[in-house]
């Protein structure tokens, strides 16, 4: 689908969007979106992203780090005592 915009409005979306460093029909999108999807769909998205995106690099890391207990792989555990060179 094409729109044609009146210069005026085309003026006024690259002006914004060279201040948000987007696009002319990126800022478009966003602001058809933005007005016409419903507030039930926005808190969808919203809920989702919220969900999907973690707050924290512990959030991020999830599933990937941990402990262990050393006595499981080592008879006896690993000392937790310093070494001093």
């Amino acid at each position: 689908m094409n729109i044609a915009l009146t210069p005026e409005i085309e003026q006024v979306l690259g002006d914004i969007a060279e201040k948000q460093g987007t696009t002319i029909e990126l800022l478009a999108l966003k602001t058809l979106q933005e007005r016409f999807f419903s507030k039930r769909e926005k808190n969808f998205k919203r809920t989702l992203k919220q969900q999907v995106e973690p707050k924290t690099l512990a959030d991020l890391l999830v599933g990937y780090i941990g402990r262990i207990d050393s006595s499981e792989i080592v008879n006896g555990g690993v000392s937790t005592r310093p070494i001093i060179f």
